[in-house]
């Protein structure tokens, strides 16, 4: 399983290679799995502020992403959250995602 993987990325990485693929390609690529910062808004309403502990995954068939966040700020139904431990929890909206360095 491993050296499939591993394949496979070679192959993806010469493809980008051969194709001269720009910065912004290969950091779409690059920070798959990495930890995530994300603010979601509802109009101008920050509705959810959170720091994931790890791989933020795209939700299928939705706009909406799933991880296990620190929670830094909730509003609206779910401003009764326990912030002070990690939720798991699935966001959607008008989402902003940063994705940061893994550690």
């Amino acid at each position: 399983m491993k050296r499939l993987t591993l394949l496979m990325l070679l192959t993806l990485l010469m493809a980008m290679l051969s194709t001269a693929c720009t910065d912004a390609t290969w950091d779409k690529y690059a920070v798959l799995g990495n930890k995530a910062e994300v603010k979601c808004y509802s109009g101008s309403l920050l509705i959810f502020h959170g720091l994931s502990t790890g791989k933020v995954s795209n939700e299928q068939n939705s706009d909406g992403y799933f991880a296990r966040w620190n929670v830094i700020a909730v509003d609206g139904q779910w401003r009764h959250l326990d912030t002070t431990k990690p939720v798991s929890a699935g966001v959607s909206g008008n989402c902003t995602i940063i994705y940061t360095a893994d550690d």
